[in-house]
């Protein structure tokens, strides 16, 4: 019995198992299964086939599931009018959307990767949606980004609050800018702003709708891709082209 046979066969009898409302006999339905049982013990490999088969399957309709919601939500997603951190080219047309966390180690890691792809590349723009799931201080770290973005120092600042302890405190964090010497009273009042804070919102809801269940998740526009994970930077071109 060929491979797509058999899962056919085996697909069927599974839908007619669960189906309310069908006339295959019970009779039918062990042929059916007494058949599939019996390939499979002279083929024992057919069955990590099946089940390849069948992941791929789910595989399809989730990266099907996620364009839909790139396309939905892509006005949101690549939209920096609203004060949403960005690094490269502000007009550049790869768009590229990253979700990390300040204390995650391969997001460290990806920010290198980054900046290599933004300097090779200058049509690359970078939006930066950052999102506080690793660590309670995430979020303090978040809110002094997009301070610090407010006056032209993003980049700096991520890279900044992207080597901190866990030990860290707002007392450091004033440090910190004072280093790249921004204007304290209007980084602090940035921070703890309700524009920051429904900023940060809006990243938290769009990681939700993607379904974004780890960092770094970068999502590229052109293609309505979604990938998570960290990778080298040959990688990263590599899909940034597809």
């Amino acid at each position: 019995m060929p491979f797509k046979t058999l899962f056919l066969t085996t697909a069927s009898l599974t839908l007619l198992s669960f189906s309310p409302a069908h006339t295959v006999s019970a009779e039918a339905k062990e042929i059916i299964g007494k058949t599939a049982v019996e390939y499979l013990k002279e083929n024992p490999t057919a069955f990590g086939e099946i089940l390849k088969a069948a992941q791929d399957y789910g595989q399809k309709e989730v990266e099907e599931e996620q364009a839909a919601q790139i396309e939905k939500h892509a006005g949101d997603l690549f939209n920096v009018k609203n004060g949403t951190p960005f690094l490269g080219n502000p007009d550049g047309t790869t768009e590229v959307v990253v979700f990390m966390d300040p204390f995650c180690h391969y997001c460290r890691k990806f920010e290198e990767i980054l900046r290599g792809a933004i300097k090779a590349d200058k049509n690359l723009k970078v939006v930066g949606r950052d999102i506080a799931i690793m660590h309670e201080k995430s979020l303090m770290l978040i809110k002094a980004t997009v301070a610090a973005s407010k006056q032209g120092k993003y980049a700096e600042m991520q890279s900044a609050t992207h080597q901190v302890e866990p030990s860290v405190t707002e007392q450091d964090v004033l440090k910190m800018a004072a280093d790249l010497k921004l204007n304290i009273k209007k980084f602090t009042a940035d921070m703890n702003s309700k524009e920051t804070e429904a900023l940060i919102k809006e990243n938290m809801d769009l990681a939700d709708n993607l379904k974004v269940a780890a960092t770094p998740t970068f999502i590229i526009k052109k293609s309505k891709k979604l990938v998570a994970g960290y990778m080298p930077l040959e990688a990263f071109q590599d899909i940034l082209k597809g």
